[in-house]
């Protein structure tokens, strides 16, 4: 049994705290193994319960010690890895102490080197980027000369160490990277350190992928896997040029863990009650009313973690959203419903009107994006922290009624409202 939780705009609609509150709705006793498997350091996902808040950057957004169940994290091939900042992650977790054997790591996932991440911040590209080095990492796995995490543990044999340290040269010669012998030795010294501390947190959490798939899709076991960054900047379906540098939507998540198709009996659609965005992308709904903007910010911590880059905000906007649902059988969850509490008029985009011409969906046409003039309709707000609101009829009416004109205007249902930034603040309505 498997679902798949993905992201159904830019980014920042809280897939972690969803992927959290699934899974502990669907445990049942049996093991559990959960992926992360896109992105990289440049998608950051927050936890918070009443006693601790993770922001976690590689492994899946869940903690062993909260579950009954047997779980395993895992963290597949089709992300990059960035090994500095996965030991910082793992040493700042709560639940560190029973980590060991419970990581898993594929020793063929690309590396982030440090070139690659002062190539990205020197292009400074027009697209916008968060720097992490992630798309350089993708291009270097396309070219096929990246670094791999075996390659780290082959780093840790003397005999073998220069010949790393040769590969990793040659990784940078290809993208035009200049570095000295004497710097790219002492990078993959500091990485084989690091290799040797995570294996004294985690145990032995290398694995060769194609077993542990394999093992996992014959098993009878619970899977979950999150996905990471939003469908709308997927780099196949999404809003091109303003792509990440992975594909993004449902059918990614399958494609980037090689999980058997059959085990999946779900598949969730996160999405905020408003829009975030980061960087440069067309954002038709982003408003600029200081009032409104600062009363969510209030509520709600609009600042991504990977470099603390503050979120452009925007009315709900539907046309996007229905891009990025490519088919019926999604369930959608609506976070930060309380972040809009308090605001007197909200408006949703229904459709879109270019050069006189409707559109209902958000065109693939670059061209088409620039002329894009959203049109919307005008709800009623409602006052009152919804916060402790457990089932539907204890919202406002108003707050009802915003929830109701969404699933009419995407025509799927909603089956958890997010009610605050908790865990367990949530409703679960279907």
């Amino acid at each position: 049994m498997a679902h798949l939780v993905f992201g159904a705009g830019y980014s920042d609609e809280g897939k972690g705290l969803s992927t959290e509150r699934i899974r502990s709705l669907f445990e049942n006793g049996k093991e559990m193994y959960i992926f992360r498997c896109n992105a990289g350091t440049n998608a950051s996902h927050r936890v918070k319960t009443n006693e601790y808040e993770i922001v976690t950057k590689h492994l899946p957004s869940t903690l062993v010690k909260n579950s009954v169940a047997k779980i395993t994290l895992i963290i597949a091939p089709g992300m990059v890895l960035n090994l500095e900042e996965l030991f910082k992650e793992v040493e700042q977790r709560p639940d560190l102490s029973v980590l060991k054997d419970k990581v898993k790591i594929a020793s063929s996932i690309p590396l982030v080197l440090p070139g690659f991440i002062a190539l990205n911040k020197a292009e400074q590209s027009k697209f916008g980027s968060t720097n992490q080095g992630t798309g350089t990492t993708n291009v270097s796995r396309l070219k096929r000369h990246c670094i791999r995490l075996y390659d780290i543990a082959h780093a840790v044999d003397e005999k073998e160490f220069n010949k790393i340290c040769a590969k990793i040269k040659f990784s940078y010669e290809q993208l035009e990277i200049s570095e000295s012998h004497e710097n790219i030795k002492a990078y993959l010294t500091s990485m084989v350190t690091i290799y040797k501390l995570l294996l004294q947190y985690l145990g032995d959490f290398a694995v060769d992928y194609t077993q542990l798939i394999k093992k996992i899709n014959k098993a009878n076991c619970n899977v979950l896997v999150e996905g990471c960054n939003g469908a709308l900047i997927c780099n196949m379906f999404g809003q091109h040029p303003y792509g990440t540098s992975c594909m993004t939507g449902p059918n990614a998540l399958l494609a980037y863990t090689n999980l058997d198709p059959m085990k999946v009996v779900k598949v969730h659609g996160i999405m905020g009650a408003y829009i975030c965005c980061l960087n440069k992308r067309v954002m038709p709904t982003e408003f600029f009313d200081e009032e409104i903007l600062e009363q969510i910010r209030e509520k709600c911590n609009e600042t991504d973690p990977a470099e603390n880059m503050v979120r452009r905000l925007g009315w709900f906007d539907a046309p996007a959203v229905r891009k990025s649902l490519p088919y019926d059988n999604i369930v959608l969850h609506l976070n930060k419903l309380d972040a809009l509490t308090g605001i007197k008029k909200l408006k949703i985009c229904t459709h879109y009107v270019i050069d006189e011409e409707e559109y209902e969906i958000m065109p693939d046409d670059e061209h088409l994006l620039r002329s894009i003039k959203p049109v919307y309709i005008e709800l009623d707000g409602w006052e009152g922290d919804i916060s402790g609101c457990r089932t539907c009829d204890q919202l406002p009416l108003n707050a009802q009624k915003y929830v109701a004109k969404l699933e009419e205007l995407l025509d799927h249902k909603i089956g958890f409202i997010g009610v605050g930034d908790k865990i367990d603040t949530y409703i679960l309505k279907d």
